[in-house]
């Protein structure tokens, strides 16, 4: 199981090497921040990439702002694909761990 969504269309861009550590970087990002990213677009001819990015509701509600989530998916992607145009969606989420603390 891929923690990094639809990672597979990155296979005919990116060396093997290159995808499995993309994977492990985003398996500590989940770990540690709750943040989970999933690949909806890469376009080889215009060099873009879209990524949707969300962070899952946690117990210590240490969620980070619609930017800040942004900034650190270019942040993490920028690496791995210099000169890219990189797009970064963020899907919200309702936190329903504080709706039945209430």
């Amino acid at each position: 199981m891929t923690v990094l969504k639809n990672i597979y269309k990155l296979d005919c861009i990116l060396p093997d090497e290159d995808v499995l550590e993309l994977e492990s970087g985003a398996a500590l990002i989940r770990r540690h921040a709750s943040i989970v990213f999933k690949i909806k677009e890469v376009n080889i001819e215009t060099r873009s990439l879209i990524i949707l990015v969300t962070q899952e509701p946690n117990l210590l509600e240490n969620n980070l702002t619609s930017s800040e989530l942004v900034e650190r998916t270019i942040g993490f992607f920028d690496k791995s694909f210099p000169g890219w145009t990189l797009k970064a969606h963020v899907i919200s989420h309702v936190n329903r761990v504080s709706e039945y603390c209430n």
